[in-house]
């Protein structure tokens, strides 16, 4: 089970690799990028990796759910984990997604299986590990539908988050030539749909999600300007040149 920000203390050697070239991955990388990893050593090894499959359940799903919402996503957060994803040439699935936790604690039992648990499962350091520890046990007494009524936002943001992704591919085509944003064309666009317009192509341009802060300065600023330029961190920035960013 994933608690953390990835399973501590996986290792992984390939047939043919030394002790030098043994894969050790650690908390500081997504699981994605470990078993990532893994797949590059493999093919290294004459072998192909090609899916993998996670143990999230529902309650994972829940808890997504209500990290993001604190850390105030929006649709895509809050959309949390789809239950298959293709990344770095590997399928991701989640087949238990939709699964309770007790239910596999049971299949568990019955078949007589010897999980291997996390330790740093107990590590309150992670936020997931207080939420799972200290937030959900009274979360869930007092509301006995919280997993339930979680999981069902996440379906819900889900769908919200694909019809705007749709939404961005029109505006867009519309909007850009080539890498090059209009201001004039998205600025002739509705309030809601220049952010979303705007989330989209920095997403694209950046390879990931942008700050809300440059979203509303770009919308505030540049649709209103025909040159300027925003920081993004401390290596790239968004130029405007005559009227096109």
């Amino acid at each position: 089970e994933d608690a953390g920000p990835g399973v501590r203390g996986l290792r992984r050697r390939s047939p043919g690799l030394g002790h030098q070239q043994r894969v050790v991955v650690g908390a500081r990388h997504p699981l994605h990028v470990q078993l990532g990893f893994v797949a590059q050593h493999e093919r290294l090894a004459g072998q192909q990796v090609r899916h993998a499959a996670r143990a999230h359940h529902h309650r994972d799903q829940a808890e997504t759910v209500f990290l993001q919402a604190l850390r105030h996503a929006g649709p895509r957060g809050l959309a949390a984990m789809p239950t298959s994803a293709l990344r770095d040439g590997i399928t991701f699935a989640r087949p238990w997604l939709d699964q309770p936790r007790d239910a596999i604690d049971a299949y568990v039992r019955r078949h007589r299986l010897a999980p291997i648990e996390d330790p740093s499962n107990q590590d309150a350091r992670w936020a997931r590990n207080r939420l799972r520890l200290q937030v959900w046990p009274v979360l869930s007494a007092a509301f006995e539908d919280a997993e339930v009524a979680l999981a069902a936002v996440a379906r819900r943001a889900q769908e919200a988050d694909a019809a705007l992704a749709e939404l961005a591919r029109q505006d867009l085509a519309e909007a850009t030539a080539g890498a090059s944003l209009s201001v004039a064309r998205i600025g002739a666009l509705s309030f809601a749909r220049q952010g979303n317009a705007l989330r989209a192509w920095l997403a694209d341009r950046l390879g990931h999600g942008a700050a809300d802060t440059l979203v509303g300065r770009l919308r505030d600023e540049a649709l209103h300007k025909r040159s300027g330029r925003w920081p993004v961190d401390g290596f790239l920035e968004v130029v405007l040149h005559r009227g096109w960013l």
